[in-house]
């Protein structure tokens, strides 16, 4: 069985617009570091708000489109919840890292549909990370990360035909991590952790006929997943850079309709840059 597309997106806006930001709530331009404890706290306090606002000033120009999240309001709770944890980590990292990169990924459909001739198709990845050291060699990390992922697929045409599809979804995620440093100058290290994904595009295109099919209503905004990482750090000074390879799975069905199930799987190399506080 196929998945049944349903295109529309509902009816209302996806929330009310904030009137306006108070002008007491500009950041310090004063040294993170020279900042007290309770200047910390406000500064969080002041970008949460701030986050919110942009990601509310957005929803009203996406409300027609594909892109439009709409997720759940336990959802939303959820994302602000997360958000508050990574930057309140922010006040007691160690490092601040920035990452690029590229994943190769693909669906795990359900026996009742696996009749998808389906193969890898490749996406681009990018975010920051914050980490913070919890004992010897042992770190916690969290990332905040923008992923576009997807399938190539062969859908069932009639008699024996079979037409090209590329499904592509793209998403905000928060990896979290406990890290193994074998040492801190130039070393390996290795991680795992969940991962919370929230999902904010969702469509299915067909070259050859130019068709698009957005898929968001079908999909579950929320997904849980998990991550296994291998890297290697070289420290720079004051600097250092990175390279590693994750893999991660989705373990949420994140197609809503019950009759079958899809999650996906896929390997990232990330490179990028580290700065030591």
């Amino acid at each position: 069985m196929l998945p049944v597309f349903r295109s529309g997106h509902g009816s209302g806006g996806c929330g009310d617009k904030p009137s306006s930001l108070e002008s007491s709530l500009k950041m310090n331009t004063t040294s993170w570091k020279n900042q007290s404890q309770q200047d910390k706290w406000q500064i969080l306090k002041n970008a949460i708000f701030q986050i919110e606002y942009v990601f509310r000033l957005l929803e009203e120009p996406l409300k027609n489109t594909y892109t439009c999240v709409t997720v759940t309001k336990m959802n939303k709770n959820l994302l602000k919840i997360l958000l508050f944890i990574l930057l309140s980590k922010i006040s007691m990292a160690n490092e601040i890292k920035f990452l690029i990169g590229m994943n190769s990924s693909k669906y795990l459909f359900s026996s009742e549909i696996d009749s998808l001739n389906h193969q890898q198709k490749t996406g681009f990845a990018t975010g920051l990370g914050w980490a913070m050291d919890i004992k010897t060699k042992f770190k916690f990390e969290i990332n905040l990360l923008y992923s576009q992922k997807g399938a190539k697929v062969s859908l069932p045409y009639g008699t024996d035909k079979s037409v090209a599809g590329i499904y592509k979804n793209s998403s905000i995620s928060f990896p979290l991590f406990l890290k193994y440093q074998l040492n801190d100058k130039a070393s390996p290290y290795a991680a795992l952790g969940p991962e919370f994904v929230f999902v904010l595009s969702h469509q299915l295109n067909l070259p050859a006929s130019g068709d698009n099919f957005p898929l968001l209503d079908n999909t579950r905004r929320f997904v849980f997943a998990f991550n296994l990482l291998l890297g290697y750090e070289w420290p720079i000074g004051q600097w250092g850079l990175f390279a590693e390879v994750r893999y991660n799975r989705w373990f949420s069905n994140f197609w809503i309709d019950s009759s079958g199930t899809i999650k996906s799987e896929s390997v990232a190399i990330l490179v990028g840059g580290i700065y030591y506080l």
